[in-house]
């Protein structure tokens, strides 16, 4: 059996990025399927970008959470480069759509974070995310193209319109089964769930294997 793990993340999050680190592991030691969804958490930030003070942190809360995001980061073995500004994610969370269409998101994925958390590049600037599929072969004329037929936007407002229906309201969160798990959690916790799954899966095929075994054979009569 697999294990269906959907995350929903934005790339101007640590948590996820440090969560990335994670879900990494997960699919090298489990039998899971990740899909990662895009969910936009600061929509109103500037297409050009904005300075970190914009998101309204007493200077004393800003300090404490960054040097939280370091040690989640050492822990995750990470090296985390705080940004100067904070950039609009949008046209990131597009591009990862047609990324995925072209079987590369994996690829783009991790490229993208590594370029806004680790080189501490602008990924709202055209240009930083044509360089980026121009670097994994995905060609830029067919992405201008498919960003302008809108199918990338239907599919971000969806996964929002699912997250809120699952009660999303801050990224990452996991959903892995029937089960949700909201922050930066540590990967014992994700095993934990996605072995639950597993578990459960096993017990409910036993149970139906005995229920077959116990049936009468018949012949030729329902």
């Amino acid at each position: 059996m697999v294990v269906k793990v959907s995350v929903y993340s934005d790339y101007i999050c640590p948590f996820c990025f440090i969560g990335k680190s994670r879900v990494d592991r997960l699919e090298k030691e489990h039998a899971v399927e990740v899909e990662w969804k895009g969910f936009e958490i600061h929509p109103e930030t500037p297409a050009s970008g904005a300075d970190m003070e914009s998101l309204g942190f007493d200077e004393n809360v800003a300090a404490i959470m960054r040097k939280h995001i370091d040690e989640l980061a050492r822990d995750a073995g990470l090296q985390i480069k705080m940004p100067a500004r904070i950039s609009n994610s949008r046209l990131a969370l597009l591009v990862g759509e047609f990324a995925r269409e072209q079987g590369r998101f994996k690829e783009y994925h991790g490229a993208v974070f590594k370029a806004y958390w680790q080189e501490g590049k602008d990924i709202g600037d055209p240009e930083v995310i044509f360089s980026i599929t121009a670097g994994i072969g995905l060609d830029t004329k067919e992405l201008a193209a498919y960003l302008k037929n809108h199918e990338a936007t239907a599919r971000l407002d969806k996964y929002v319109r699912e997250a809120r229906e699952y009660g999303v309201d801050g990224v990452p969160t996991f959903v892995i089964g029937d089960k949700m798990v909201v922050g930066a959690q540590p990967y014992e916790v994700l095993e934990q769930i996605v072995e639950e799954e597993l578990s459960a899966a096993d017990t409910a095929k036993g149970i139906s294997t005995e229920e077959d075994a116990a049936r009468p054979l018949r012949c030729g009569t329902p």
